[in-house]
């Protein structure tokens, strides 16, 4: 049995020393509050209340800050914040600097996220029986539409022609920072900063996801060549797909961890996230499995040359991607490659780093949960 992202932390936290509780988020409204409590939470999973509104609350974002913006704009959504008594980790670089300048939220941190295998698994192209698979969502790229035009039309028509424009215009290749470049364009509107805020908090994240997933779609169809497995939620079986594609159902964390074991490529397409790292890059590392992955430069920087990742452009090197794949499953050096990027995993981008730093991230904001002066 594989740990999930949750019960990994849980266990590095308790191999430092620290006295660690796993609630079910249902039962968190009957807990009385705790002084010297810190909840943690993925992507603000917490039960917010104003009775426990003054809990320290860690959140580890996995998504760009704008899908969380109940919890940033708690002025205008109500939401039972105090923000003195939270911090927010986010694993991509430029995301953190967007936190602290767009939302204004000074306690946002970057922290990527990590793999939750105790130990790597040796590398080995024997035995897998999976050559690529993919793990993730596909939505109604149509439906994402109609609700973003509905909200523009409703509520700022006088931007129906901008988002018209990067609906039809937007490109990876051409800005591959889509918030940089649509809070550019809304800026030099005249817009104040409380509209603009409003604007890039419900128009963002519906054009992020209807470009994410064009592109996604484009990606799989143009691989006609290797097996490609999908595990993920969305309308991939109603799709016409290349018979080369197989369609599973989605599955949770600890059987991702299973399938890895079993795959020879892993196939990351996270367009959007290119100064960070995803847990599905690390996760399939320790497992001995390559990873052809939408470039990072925070991973490129971290893993270094002649790793177990290859990268590629999106919008630009999907027509290229079914030979790179035939060059990774064909090449003898590959095995090595990724062992290189396990000691590199295992030494900085493993779980039971992270409890450390988030322990110290907690230590920098509330000495006092740990006895020390402060607060």
């Amino acid at each position: 049995m594989f740990d999930s992202w949750q019960d990994a932390l849980y266990r590095e936290f308790l191999r430092l020393g620290v006295p660690a509780e796993k609630v079910p988020i249902a039962q968190s409204y009957a807990r009385p509050a705790r002084e010297q409590e810190v909840s943690l939470g993925f992507n603000l999973t917490r039960q917010w209340s104003r009775e426990h509104r003054m809990t320290r609350h860690l959140a580890w974002l996995v998504d760009h800050p704008t899908f969380q913006s109940g919890f940033f704009m708690a002025s205008i959504t109500g939401m039972p914040v105090e923000y003195k008594r939270c911090v927010v980790c986010l694993v991509d670089e430029h995301w953190t600097e967007f936190a602290r300048e767009i939302y204004e939220f000074p306690y946002a941190c970057f922290l990527p996220h990590a793999a939750s295998l105790e130990r790597p698994v040796p590398p080995s192209g024997e035995g897998r029986k999976y050559e690529v698979v993919l793990f993730g969502s596909l939505c109604d790229q149509e439906e994402a539409l109609t609700q973003l035009f509905k909200f523009v039309d409703e509520q700022m028509p006088a931007c129906r022609a901008l988002v018209e424009m990067f609906v039809n215009s937007f490109d990876y290749h051409l800005s591959p920072r889509l918030d940089e470049a649509l809070l550019k364009a809304i800026r030099q509107m005249g817009f104040p900063a409380p509209v603009i805020k409003i604007f890039m908090s419900t128009v963002f994240p519906q054009l992020d996801l209807y470009h994410r997933y064009k592109n996604r779609l484009k990606l799989i169809r143009s691989l006609t060549k290797s097996a490609v497995h999908i595990f993920g939620n969305g309308p991939w079986k109603t799709l016409n797909l290349p018979s080369n594609i197989v369609v599973h159902d989605p599955i949770p964390h600890r059987q991702v961890l299973e399938v890895m074991q079993q795959a020879r490529v892993l196939l990351n397409h996270a367009p959007t996230l290119i100064s960070g790292g995803h847990e599905r890059v690390f996760d399939a590392l320790a497992c001995g499995c390559s990873v052809l992955s939408t470039e990072s430069s925070f991973l490129m920087r971290e893993l270094g040359e002649r790793n177990g990742v290859t990268y590629f452009r999106a919008g630009v090197d999907e027509d290229a991607l079914d030979g790179r794949i035939q060059e990774l499953l064909a090449s003898p050096s590959l095995p090595d490659r990724v062992a290189a990027s396990q000691e590199v995993v295992f030494r900085k981008h493993h779980m039971g780093i992270r409890a450390l730093q988030l322990c110290q991230i907690v230590k920098n904001r509330w000495p006092e949960v740990f006895g020390e002066p402060g607060g």
